[in-house]
């Protein structure tokens, strides 16, 4: 008995590592039966899907077909993620269907988790973000819209926050805050400033004297005497005749 099953002992050895060394079957997060994705972006949005579901264990999936007959878009997408992921399990599909330009945006919730995240204002950041990539028929930009924005409601979910009013408006009301902020300031400044304004101009110089600081004693300048002195002036006439008479000598 030993030695038979020491000569087997090598065959279940190779077995065992054969199986081990298999991968396991990935599930396929993205899957463009229609066609409306490049490679690269198959490839960008199945490293992103994988690295949520492996970081929050919430499973996204993107699925394009090109007509779904008479199925609604809800159950086509539901029987899908219960053939592909498994009805125990918390997601959310992504779903377009190429002949009509229609799209469905749905979740599933086997732990609660996804109704929690999903309140009004996060479902209406959801649709609003992914149809309008759609809408331009931008189909990779919607993909990818979808899967950040899950991604984000799940970090906050992880916080135990949830995405609300303030985090929707959350630039807006920083600009407003800014602004208000401003406006309080500089009326604050006026009414300092207005304050500290005191000093007004005065018109009349006794306006600016200390009172009891300076006195004046009264004074009067009265005339004595005065000394005039006159200079005769020479006459022109009787210097000329004088001057002639020598001559003639």
């Amino acid at each position: 008995m030993r030695s038979g099953f020491g000569r087997l002992w090598p065959g279940f050895l190779a077995l065992a590592l054969v199986l081990f060394a298999v991968p396991a079957h990935a599930l396929e997060r993205v899957v463009d039966n229609a066609g409306l994705l490049t490679d690269r972006e198959r490839g960008n949005l199945s490293r992103l899907a994988d690295a949520i579901a492996a970081g929050h264990g919430f499973d996204l999936v993107i699925l394009t077909e090109k007509n779904i007959g008479n199925l609604s878009l809800e159950a086509h997408a539901r029987d899908f993620f219960s053939y592909s992921v498994g009805g125990n399990r918390d997601g959310a599909v992504l779903l377009v269907v190429a002949e009509t330009g229609a799209h469905w945006l749905g979740w599933f919730d086997a732990t609660g988790r996804a109704n929690r995240m999903m309140t009004p204002f996060a479902r209406n950041r959801l649709e609003t973000t992914t149809a309008r990539a759609l809408g331009r028929g931008n189909h990779g930009g919607a993909s990818r819209a979808f899967l950040q924005t899950w991604e984000r409601f799940l970090r906050l979910d992880a916080r135990g926050r949830s995405y609300n009013f303030l985090r929707r408006h959350n630039l807006a009301l920083v600009a407003v805050g800014w602004v208000l902020a401003l406006m309080i300031g500089f009326f604050i400044v006026r009414l300092w400033k207005h304050g500290m304004n005191t000093v007004l101009p005065k018109t009349h110089a006794c306006e600016y004297v200390v009172q009891g600081s300076l006195g004046f004693k009264q004074k009067k300048d009265r005339f004595l005497y005065s000394t005039v002195t006159k200079i005769p002036r020479a006459d022109q006439s009787s210097t000329g005749s004088g001057s002639r008479g020598r001559s003639r000598r």
